[in-house]
């Protein structure tokens, strides 16, 4: 029987969480069910759903933290009347931990929660304790992205691990890709427009590889990037604000790079991994968190601390090197199979309508 759910997610952008949403929202609508988005106004993944029904409200983030935390406190404000005048659903679904007074709407009305959790590095503390407080209140089922997350976060709702999938039309993109590695190498990023994503670590590589090239695809504005990048940058490197279509920086790309400082941000899961994997592109990340258990070190990319740089230039070195490259661009190409979308859409299925 078609059900009807209420899906919440606080910032629509190109980022990889929203991308999984849309996956399951539109896997939801194809089955017959009633699909509502409760989500900001901006362009991204979750933009022009054919048959979701859209509720949008304002919500951004302000260079000063005291703005951008009373914006996200009045927006769930807004979200909470949002859920509480609108008719009961059969679902509430809540992506991520931010957007907490949907849930706690959903409570009130007696409905059933299932968040899906695809973060762990919430500062300060305090207000990471808050929002798992909330979950733990109103939730019966948490879905987690990684193992990793699962055993790290030990909320009290049934947990249930998914790992992300790929869409359907980025894997037929992809399939046919087969990078040709040279002496010269070309290394991708794609992250978001913050310090702890390793990004100074990646213009510092840039201008001490010049025989390489370096490409960096950041989800930000172009005025966000002039803003932040304000010094002279090697030559050698190329800076992209939000792209919609990340294809043409995978064809052109040998190595992708993720580079997130393990004591300031976490890696839970890691989109931009298994997109490489696609490309047959190896990959080098941080040695810990969800990331490390999709990479398996020395077989399809290495595990690598970004603050040691010169373990950095190392492995990218090795890579130079033709039979170690094609060893793991077949291995990238393997693991890719194992993320397929329906495996990851006919478990989430399950979750919804059990």
């Amino acid at each position: 029987m078609p059900k009807t759910i209420y899906f919440f997610h606080l910032l629509n952008d190109y980022s990889g969480s929203p991308k999984v949403l849309s996956q399951i929202i539109k896997d939801q609508i194809t089955k017959g069910h009633q699909c509502h988005i409760f989500t900001s106004k901006h362009d991204g993944f979750l933009s022009n759903i054919k048959g979701a029904h859209y509720h949008l409200f304002t919500y951004n983030w302000h260079r000063l933290k005291v703005l951008t935390l009373f914006k996200f406190f009045f927006t769930n404000l807004v979200l909470l009347l949002k859920t509480l005048g609108s008719k009961k659903a059969d679902v509430y679904y809540i992506n991520t931990l931010l957007p907490f007074a949907a849930a706690l709407g959903a409570k009130i009305k007696m409905g059933k929660v299932i968040y899906h959790v695809h973060e762990t590095s919430i500062k300060p503390l305090i207000f990471k304790k808050f929002l798992k407080s909330i979950l733990n209140l109103t939730a019966q089922k948490a879905i987690y992205v990684s193992r990793f997350l699962a055993q790290q976060e030990r909320t009290k709702p049934q947990p249930f691990v998914v790992y992300n999938a790929l869409e359907s039309a980025f894997l037929k993109s992809a399939e046919k890709h087969h990078p040709l590695p040279g002496k010269r190498l070309h290394l991708l990023m794609l992250c978001s427009l913050k310090q702890y994503k390793g990004i100074d670590i990646f213009v510092t590589l840039a201008r001490q590889l010049k025989a390489h090239r370096f490409t960096l695809v950041l989800n930000c504005s172009k005025q966000a990037l002039e803003d932040y990048f304000q010094w002279p940058l090697p030559e050698n490197l190329a800076l992209y604000s939000t792209q919609k279509n990340v294809h043409e920086f995978y064809q052109k790309a040998h190595v992708v790079l993720n580079l997130s400082l393990k004591d300031q941000w976490v890696e839970t899961f890691g989109l931009t991994a298994i997109e490489a994997f696609a490309y047959g592109l190896p990959v080098i990340v941080p040695p810990v968190g969800g990331i490390a258990e999709i990479v398996t070190h020395n077989c399809n990319g290495f595990h690598q601390d970004a603050y040691d740089q010169k373990g950095l230039i190392k492995k990218i070195q090795l890579l130079t090197q033709l039979d170690t490259y094609q060893n793991m661009s077949k291995q990238a190409k393997i693991t890719s199979k194992q993320f397929a979308p329906q495996t990851m859409l006919s478990q989430i299925d399950q979750i919804i309508h059990l």
